[in-house]
């Protein structure tokens, strides 16, 4: 009886003595853990939370930590990416909105200051340029706040499937005429037959519409415009090429960021806002789709609209 007591007792001494040495152990790990989110916290460290341990809870503990910081450093950097970006585009759209509307108020000024002495020739003159400028200061609002829209996840297209063949058609009818102002006989392959897409029609004649009209106003010199669409199983894509100045591999990196003119490469003169690649591509993706583009100068830049094809 003696011996079962003494064994009994030394049982639960090492019983108790493990569970003494596991607890300290956990809050060992515990204090260790605590301390490097405190570093996190207040040194800006990036460093990960660490255990040297057995006790599985406190593994998926220091997981779990890890995936959060982890996603606590992307939204930091994602911040700050979004921080700069805002920056950046009212610096652009200030100056972008400031130029027309000063331009604008000095022909109205000259106007009013010689409206007697201004001839009829030259007050029709001077409208025209009001009206021209008034025009495109509206058009870069539209396309601010479009952008604005599009980057809104609350702001879904809707998708549906559609004949891409007539939009293309539809297109290339709405810019005949500048199109042949600029002396460019466009090359069309276009299938004969209905080619279906699972997307959003209008977005896509938007795309479009921006491709087609930087083809013949940047590929003047090139005098090519082609417009060509191949369809596969799973995807079709519309081919937009010309073969004028193109970009140049230091502005190809930036070709789709919003406000970005492409100074190097386009030429001053026939610069929009800057928003238009932008906001063709994000209407793209909002069609699961993609716009990419491949470009040798003066020899051929070709824009690739790619859709999901409709069974």
């Amino acid at each position: 009886m003696v011996i079962l007591l003494s064994l009994y007792a030394l049982t639960t001494t090492l019983l108790l003595v493990g569970i003494i040495i596991r607890y300290r152990h956990v809050c060992k790990q515990l204090r260790k853990i605590t301390h490097t989110l405190f570093r996190i916290r207040t040194a800006n460290d990036h460093q990960r939370v660490r255990v040297q341990t057995s006790v599985q809870l406190l593994h998926q503990l220091s997981d779990e930590l890890n995936q959060f910081l982890r996603h606590h450093k992307q939204l930091g950097e994602r911040t700050l990416f979004l921080e700069e970006e805002r920056n950046q585009m009212l610096m652009h759209l200030s100056h972008d909105l400031r130029t027309p509307l000063t331009s604008l108020l000095g022909y109205i000024e000259v106007i009013q200051r010689n409206a007697v002495g201004l001839s009829a020739e030259d007050k029709d003159s001077y409208l025209d340029v009001i009206h021209a400028k008034a025009v495109k200061l509206i058009t870069q609002i539209n396309d601010f706040f479009e952008l604005a829209k599009l980057d809104s996840m609350e702001s879904p297209l809707t998708l549906a499937p559609f004949d891409i063949v007539p939009v293309v058609q539809e297109v290339i009818l709405s810019l005949h005429q500048p199109i042949e102002l600029s002396q460019i006989e466009p090359i069309l392959r276009l299938p004969n037959h209905p080619v279906l897409v699972y997307g959003n029609a209008l977005g896509t004649e938007r795309i479009l519409l921006n491709l087609i009209t930087n083809a013949y106003r940047y590929g003047v010199e090139g005098q090519f415009l082609g417009i060509e669409i191949q369809a596969s199983t799973n995807e079709v894509v519309v081919q937009v090429s010309d073969k004028g100045k193109g970009i140049s591999i230091a502005d190809s990196p930036y070709i789709f960021n919003r406000f970005y003119t492409g100074q190097r490469s386009r030429g001053h003169h026939v610069q929009g806002s800057g928003l238009g690649l932008a906001i063709a591509k994000k209407l793209a993706e909002k069609q699961n789709g993609s716009l990419t583009f491949t470009s040798v100068p003066f020899e051929n830049t070709t824009f690739f609209l790619t859709l999901p094809a409709h069974p």
